[in-house]
């Protein structure tokens, strides 16, 4: 069964940052063998700064740890605030912007809250 993931972007400049998010995603050793995020029009009924809605196929299974990893560690090397919100079928978390050393703690969290495991790190992954 696919699992999707959709991720609510939110920043000042966000064609900079879904840029940058994006570029990320392709060059991390983690994530590089997902699909691209595909872009989705928002809600038109969404107040607020300017907001951008992405859906990560997580194919093959068990990428959920590395794209949750990889998601926080690009916040946290952010200048600016950005809020990403990661919702399932079920589920909907927003990711707290931490330092680069909270980046487990934070990810555990959140694995936790959209109820998906943590998969084991591949010890042959770099």
């Amino acid at each position: 069964m696919s699992t999707f993931i959709t991720l609510h972007v939110e920043a000042d400049d966000l064609p900079r940052e879904i840029g940058s998010l994006r570029s990320w995603l392709r060059e991390d050793a983690r994530t590089r063998q997902l699909p691209s995020p595909v872009a989705l029009t928002p809600d038109p009924r969404h107040m607020g700064g300017a907001t951008d809605v992405l859906q990560i196929l997580l194919e093959p299974s068990g990428v959920a740890t590395a794209l949750i990893t990889a998601l926080v560690t690009w916040q946290s090397t952010r200048n600016r605030r950005v809020r990403l919100t990661v919702k399932t079928p079920t589920r909907s978390v927003e990711i707290e912007a931490g330092s680069p050393r909270d980046v487990s703690r934070i990810v555990r969290e959140t694995l936790d809250q959209l109820e998906m495991s943590a998969e084991p790190e591949d010890p042959h992954d770099p």
